[in-house]
């Protein structure tokens, strides 16, 4: 998330950059051309054969998308692609660690080792992508205030996976990280829907490609919803 959060100002102050540009017809019509969005959602499974609860208030995601509008004059119907980061938590309500094999990642579960009594404080599993959105957008009108639909898909390649797992190790606080690739699926696909109405704005992302690769992990099939911060 911090490397999210460090993009994030990068990219908000070439936009601000932008911004204070004098501007002329072109530049206008370039600004227009352009929009950021941030989405702010939850992580969940839509269903969860190997009982790995998840804690709603950890299993944050987060998108950071610079798009490029294709055709920005029009009135009912905008077409926009961009590029940007999709940042992805979950956070386990159990005693849970990840633990990646050469030929499949298995979670394994339990609150002691050997003679040490382990209390358990919390466990996640953090995926960051490079994502690709194609969004198409329909509008009441093309001004403030409008009600706007949209509809596309994104396509995104990992570039970041680890974990980090917090407990009490007879009564000291111990912390685990681990970087590796966790056999997670290189490279991640799926549907996007957007409600955009007077600053609200709602998002729910369809994942269609798996978590895992084929036969490495856990068949969970994963969504995302929230809210969005946009400039637009």
């Amino acid at each position: 998330m911090r490397l999210g959060v460090g993009i994030l100002l990068f990219i908000s102050t070439i936009w601000y950059g932008f911004s204070q540009d004098t501007l002329s017809v072109s530049e206008e019509t370039a600004m227009r051309s352009k929009s950021l969005i941030i989405d702010l959602g939850l992580n969940n499974f839509y269903k969860n054969p190997i009982g790995l609860g998840l804690k709603t208030e950890g299993s944050r995601g987060a998108n950071i998308y610079l798009f490029h509008k294709v055709n920005p004059e029009s009135e009912h119907v905008l077409f926009r692609i961009g590029f940007g980061l999709g940042l992805d938590n979950y956070s386990f309500k159990n005693d849970v660690n990840p633990i990646p094999r050469l030929d499949s990642t298995i979670f394994y579960k339990g609150n002691s080792v050997g003679n040490d009594s382990i209390e358990f404080v919390k466990s996640k599993i953090s995926m960051n992508h490079f994502d690709v959105p194609v969004e198409v957008v329909f509008q009441s009108k093309n001004k403030s205030g409008a009600f706007k639909l949209a509809l596309g898909a994104r396509v995104g390649w990992v570039f970041d996976v680890h974990t980090k797992r917090v407990s009490k190790v007879n009564g000291s606080k111990n912390t685990e990280k681990m970087k590796a690739d966790f056999n997670i699926q290189k490279m991640r696909y799926g549907l996007t829907a957007r409600v955009m109405y007077s600053g609200f704005n709602f998002f729910f992302m369809h994942n269609l490609s798996p978590i895992f690769q084929r036969n490495r992990g856990p068949e969970l099939p994963n969504f995302m919803a929230g809210f969005s911060l946009m400039i637009d």
